[in-house]
């Protein structure tokens, strides 16, 4: 088998869309030169037409006075003495003149017969574009008119059906209409729809009368002779509504109505007292209403205005004053209008901005502390809201305009970030750093032991210099101490650590608070066995007393 040669792919396509590139390009080369081609020929034509319509009258005059010429070089030569001879070529003359090759109605006919021709095509054409084509109905076996296409056809058949929709005999309407193509000379002779629904009515061989039917959203309600009384008791149904009080507006039906004349079944001719009953009667429509938090079904019969044993019936199993979960589907009855009346009223309304909180971190307040900083308050917007009602009752609001009257101040919560150091910067602490130093500045005073018995070290400060909790935890002792520590604190950090503060002049926590990493806890003094001013401090771990340097750092 020989082995067949691997070209590379993007060469093999490479060639092929070349190849296709230079077909395309020369067909459209060569369409391109026809379409030169064919434009230079008309125009070549259009050129010498137009010459030629422009050279003609004078061409012809100039072979009329050389025919002319002609004739006259025949009369000169022929023999005037022999009198019929003469007579002879002048009356041949004057008959080439007039109808020779070269004659009057030769020459003009050149003219003449294109002319009448355009004209006669004109004629056609204008003919053609005269004539009007309809669709024409007819409707058992009896000639209605003529409709300009089947869409009018539809629509009339449409109406006329919506005519007798309140008929008593509607089911003995027998209407067979159909359709058929027809030229026309008038296009006045075409129906409108409206007319061809007469039509139809009409032949349908049921008593019919003259009469102006009601549609409510272009459905049919039945009809009377005169829609004037009806119109006059609508419009005083409305004017009711303005008792609602000066702030109701656009007061209207909800609904779109409509009067069209024309002729209806006697059957579907109401008395204005019955139209009027139709018109503002009313019926019970069963729905579904979704109940929200705090709902029973004595509380949701008040807002539909339904008896107690209504809501029962529609809902059975359902207790009348148990709470009913929120989302529950509970079934009941709605008074609906057959015309609702709907009208607006704008509303002032007062709503309330709610305020946000951010914190700050602020060294005013030791590490752990937090403050209230800017008290938050919510700002008031005053609104104006249209609110559309249907029979009375709310079904839409769209708010027109919005001020806000009060801005929304939002809250600030301060997050202390201050820790505190001894004021003596030449101490310098190394120990793990677990605990932070308790007092506001201060000075190492006296040591872990020193050779006694001293549980702790003591920072000596001013009286009153702030003391802050070395670490979360509990505070498990606040008070005074007989055993010569005065008034002190101890908190348990959870973790197996106490940490002591005695000899405090006043405290600020009690047994049981939870304080966080720096919060102040008491402030210095000089109580129970103590020479001056100062913290003793301790850190405890499962009984015994360690050096607190060893947890104090302040690098």
């Amino acid at each position: 088998m020989k082995k067949r040669k691997k070209g590379n792919a993007f060469s093999v396509v490479g060639i092929c869309s070349t190849a296709a590139a230079s077909k395309f390009f020369v067909a459209c080369g060569n369409i391109l030169k026809f379409l030169i081609s064919i434009i230079f020929h008309f125009f070549k034509a259009l050129f010498l037409l137009v010459r030629k319509i422009i050279t003609f009258p004078a061409r012809e005059f100039k072979n009329g006075i050389i025919f002319a010429s002609e004739l006259q070089d025949n009369l000169d030569k022929s023999d005037k003495d022999k009198k019929f001879s003469y007579m002879g070529t002048v009356i041949k003359n004057v008959g080439k003149y007039f109808f020779g090759e070269k004659g009057i109605f030769t020459r003009f006919s050149h003219i003449i017969i294109p002319v009448l021709s355009v004209i006669f095509l004109v004629g056609i054409v204008k003919f053609g574009t005269d004539i009007d084509y309809a669709v024409t109905i007819e409707c058992n076996s009896t000639k209605i008119g003529c409709v300009d296409n089947e869409k009018v056809y539809r629509e009339g058949l449409q109406i006329a059906k919506d005519r007798i929709s309140y008929g008593d005999d509607s089911h003995n309407l027998k209407v067979t209409p159909s359709y058929s193509v027809s030229i026309i000379s008038n296009k006045s002779e075409k129906l409108t729809a409206q007319e061809l629904a007469d039509g139809i009515i009409s032949a349908s061989g049921n008593e019919v009368e003259q009469a102006a039917g009601i549609y409510i959203n272009d459905e049919f309600a039945g009809a009377v002779i005169d829609e004037k009384n009806i119109s006059n008791a609508l419009a005083e149904k409305l004017s009711d509504y303005k008792t609602l009080g000066t702030d109701a507006e656009n007061i209207q039906y909800k609904d779109n109505i409509t009067y069209v004349d024309g002729l209806y079944l006697k059957s579907s001719v109401l008395s204005d007292e019955e139209m009027k009953t139709r018109l503002f009667s009313s019926k019970k429509q069963k729905k579904l209403y979704v109940a929200e938090d705090g709902d029973t079904l004595s509380l949701i019969a008040a807002k539909f205005d339904m008896e107690e044993n209504e809501i029962e019936k529609l809902n059975p199993g359902m207790n009348m004053y148990d709470r009913i979960n929120s989302g529950t589907c509970v079934y009941v009855e709605e008074t609906e209008s057959f015309l609702p009346v709907q009208y607006t009223r704008t509303i002032d309304q007062t709503t309330y901005i709610d305020y946000t909180t951010s914190q700050i971190s602020t060294p005013t307040l030791a590490v752990g502390e937090t403050a209230i900083l800017v008290k938050g308050s919510r700002g008031e917007q005053n609104s104006k809201i249209k609110v559309t009602y249907v029979d009375g009752v709310e079904v839409y609001r769209q708010v027109e305009s919005s001020v806000i009257s009060k801005q929304p101040v939002n809250e600030q919560i301060g997050i202390g970030t201050f820790t505190a150091q001894p004021s003596d910067v030449n101490l310098v602490l190394t120990g793990t750093g677990q605990f932070m130093w308790p007092v506001n500045g201060g000075y190492l005073s006296d040591g872990f032991m020193q050779g006694r018995v001293h549980k702790g070290i003591d920072i000596a400060a001013n009286e009153g210099t702030e003391i802050y909790a070395s670490d979360q935890g509990t505070v498990v002792a606040s008070g005074w101490n007989s055993g010569g520590y005065g008034y002190m604190v101890m908190i348990d950090h959870g973790n197996g650590y106490y940490t002591l503060y005695g000899h405090c002049s006043s405290l600020t926590v009690h047994t049981g608070d939870t304080v966080l990493k720096g919060s102040l806890i008491a402030r210095v003094g000089s109580t129970g066995d103590s020479t001056g001013n100062h913290l003793h401090f301790e850190v405890r771990y499962g009984g015994v007393c360690y050096n607190p340097l060893n947890f104090l750092n302040n690098n």
